[in-house]
């Protein structure tokens, strides 16, 4: 689809295919939901429209920022884009793990800035999850030492981040 943006609002939609051929085309809005940096919204049930997208102000002099979507149900990716809604075909960073596998990002500097970022969270079919955004948890650790991967960590996608104490 080509979708392209004329006066007052009004949108031409090309869709390439065999001349005559039937197509079902479907237009909406898509809703976005305001939500606050550092927060976590509550399990959500997503059924039809395969997106859900919300808008979070990151603050000034972030070191790292992480999204994370935790499924419920289905399998939910998770894709980021400062300024523009993003899907699985146009953002700035995405995430599609497995079902059951927590999909998450952590942008930092240069990418990271403060301002507009919007999150969709988007599905082949029905799904239900949970979303957190704000810091990464970094764990402090001394120079020398080992660490094992455990649980609750052995079900998530991404980065985990150390700072070293000595």
């Amino acid at each position: 689809l080509e979708f392209r943006r004329v006066l007052f609002r009004s949108y031409f939609v090309g869709v390439p295919g065999t001349p005559g051929a039937a197509l079902t085309l479907e237009s909406k809005q898509q809703p976005v939901a305001e939500i606050p940096f550092a927060s976590t919204q509550p399990a959500l049930a997503v059924a039809g429209f395969p997106y859900t997208t919300y808008r979070v102000t990151t603050p000034i002099q972030q070191i790292a920022w992480e999204t994370r979507v935790t499924p419920a149900s289905g399998n939910p990716n998770l894709a980021v884009r400062r300024e523009r809604v993003p899907n699985e075909f146009n953002n700035d960073a995405y995430s599609e793990t497995d079902a059951g596998v927590a999909d998450s990002i952590t942008l930092v500097p240069p990418t990271l800035s403060d301002g507009v970022f919007y999150l969709t969270v988007y599905s082949d079919g029905a799904h239900r999850f949970s979303l957190f955004n704000g810091e990464p948890e970094i764990t402090d650790r001394p120079y020398i030492g080992a660490t094992v991967n455990a649980p609750p960590h052995t079900s998530r996608n991404g980065w985990r981040y150390y700072r070293l104490t000595d």
